[in-house]
């Protein structure tokens, strides 16, 4: 629809993700969460749509837009909680990486300290899922960085 009625095809979609990914780049982290948030509602690919969310997220942090940041990470968490990931492990990375993003938010939000402690408790047996994969890949041969290999494969 999009196509035929204002020629905006895949190619033009792409191009406003580059473009807001450069006013990131650039310190306009303003103009990029608004880029970023049209790019969402235009895209169709779900992969390009997370990444776009997750630099929709670290824009608002930047921006100190704790209330819309809080909002953007919990969407982040029901997409991360709902997707079907290759791996058990791709999905642990994914939530621990939410966790440290939270920890931004939830240090200056109003009501972060208690949701801080309700995020970290559900993680807390994905944490120790990770721990134990590690575990089990542990060798006595295993350079340090073939154990890193482990957890971003």
């Amino acid at each position: 629809m999009l196509n035929d009625r204002y020629q905006i095809g895949p190619d033009q979609i792409e191009a406003l993700y580059q473009y807001a990914k450069f006013q990131f780049e650039c310190g306009n982290y303003s103009g990029a969460a608004d880029y970023l948030y049209q790019y969402r509602a235009l895209c169709t690919n779900s992969e390009r749509s997370l990444s776009a969310l997750w630099r929709k997220l670290a824009a608002e942090i930047l921006m100190q837009n704790w209330d819309i940041a809080l909002e953007e990470l919990n969407r982040l968490k029901e997409i991360i909680d709902s997707k079907s990931f290759s791996s058990p492990l791709n999905q642990v990375q994914s939530r621990i990486w939410l966790m440290h993003w939270s920890l931004f938010i939830f240090f200056n939000h109003d009501n972060g300290r208690t949701q801080i402690i309700d995020l970290f408790n559900q993680d807390k047996e994905e944490v120790d899922e990770l721990c134990r994969t590690l575990e089990e890949k542990e060798d006595s041969s295993c350079t340090a960085s073939d154990q890193f290999s482990c957890i971003t494969i």
